[in-house]
C-alpha cells in the first residue's frame, strides 16, 4: 500500500551523489521532484552491479517520506489478502536472510510458485543502514 508508482528509467538518468551510503545509486527527477533511488539488490545482499539499460524504480511513500527501490527486474503485481500474510517468525520456515534486509520484513506469503517476503517500506525509508555514508 505504501507503492506510489513504478517508473522505468535509464542509468544516466540517475544523477550520483558524493558522500553518500553505497546503497544509494543517487537521486532523479521525478515529475519535478527529487526522488533517492536505493539500490535493493545490496541491501539484500547482492553485489552492486552496473546499471546497463532501462531498470525499474519502485517509488515508496511512508508519511512525508518517498523513496526509489531500484530493482532489477518486477515479475508482476497483485493484491494479497491480508489473512495470507504471516508477521510471526515462527508462522513461516527459517530462511536465511541477509541481516540488511531480515530487519526490513514485515511479513512473508506464499504464492502457488514461491515464497514471498513483504518488506515494511516505513522500516527501508527511515533505515540508518542508507543514510549513513
Amino acid at each position: 500500500t505504501s507503492v506510489v508508482e513504478v517508473v522505468e528509467i535509464l542509468p544516466e538518468q540517475i544523477t550520483p551523489m558524493p558522500n553518500i551510503s553505497s546503497l544509494l545509486l543517487g537521486t532523479f527527477n521525478l515529475r519535478g521532484e527529487i526522488i533517492w533511488v536505493l539500490d535493493l539488490r545490496q541491501l539484500y545482499g547482492q553485489a552492486m552491479t552496473d546499471l546497463v539499460g532501462p531498470c525499474a524504480v519502485i517509488v515508496i511513500q511512508e508519511g512525508e517520506g518517498v523513496l526509489g527501490l531500484a530493482v532489477q527486474d518486477i515479475q508482476g503485481m497483485a493484491w494479497v489478502d491480508a489473512d495470507q500474510i504471516k508477521s510471526n517468525p515462527h508462522e513461516f520456515p527459517d530462511e536465511s536472510l541477509e541481516e540488511g534486509l531480515a530487519q526490513h520484513v514485515q511479513g512473508k506469503f506464499y504464492t502457488e510458485e514461491r515464497l514471498v517476503i513483504l518488506l515494511a517500506s516505513g522500516s527501508i525509508i527511515n533505515a540508518k543502514q542508507w543514510a549513513a555514508a
